[in-house]
């Protein structure tokens, strides 16, 4: 009897744990992203506004500005553009579902972990599949869209909190990390 409670304990415990772990997976889209970005070679104040743990709330839209410039607007009114240098053209940069538009990084003020959005509309983008909805940013660390009037909350995982519709999808989603040793400061964003 004790072993068939164990062993009923334990395969709900593996269920519960596998359904968690499953769970996770969703959180990040499929669609192709990656940039690598050192700001130890560029110093752009922009970008490095947005890339602070202890002070949460600020996000960076990053962008491409023709084949060689990436482009920097925070939430908070700061603008830059950095031209590409020679490790940068080596590498691949695809910038959520349009370049142009680009991703949006920071760290929220709920969970202080760094999170990577793409900054097209999830919900029209979805609806047409064409990259045109580019989300805008306010102070408060929300992104609105122009066309379905939704609202995010780039603080609490990209949901929806004005003019939702029923089944809305959160912002696109990609793995962010920085890491900073003085030497370097490298930004990781993938899918």
């Amino acid at each position: 009897m004790k072993h068939t409670s164990v062993a009923l304990l334990t395969a709900a415990l593996l269920a519960l744990l596998t359904a968690a772990c499953s769970n996770s997976e969703f959180e990040f889209s499929s669609h192709r992203c990656y940039l690598i970005f050192d700001n130890a070679e560029h110093n752009d104040p922009t970008l490095a506004s947005a890339l602070v743990a202890a002070s949460p709330g600020t996000f960076c839209r990053i962008s491409m500005r023709g084949e060689k410039k990436f482009g920097f607007n925070s939430n908070r009114g700061l603008e830059s553009e950095r031209m590409m240098n020679a490790k940068d053209a080596l590498r691949t940069c695809i910038l959520g579902v349009y370049n142009e538009s680009g991703i949006i990084v920071g760290y929220g003020t709920l969970g202080g972990e760094l999170c990577a959005y793409d900054a097209q509309c999830p919900n029209c983008y979805e609806e047409s599949n064409m990259p045109r909805y580019m989300l805008s940013m306010t102070d408060a660390g929300l992104a609105k869209c122009k066309t379905c009037k939704r609202t995010y909350d780039m603080n609490n995982g990209g949901i929806v909190i004005e003019n939702g519709r029923g089944n809305d999808r959160k912002m696109i989603r990609y793995r962010a990390s920085y890491a900073d040793t003085g030497i370097s400061k490298l930004l990781k964003v993938n899918n």
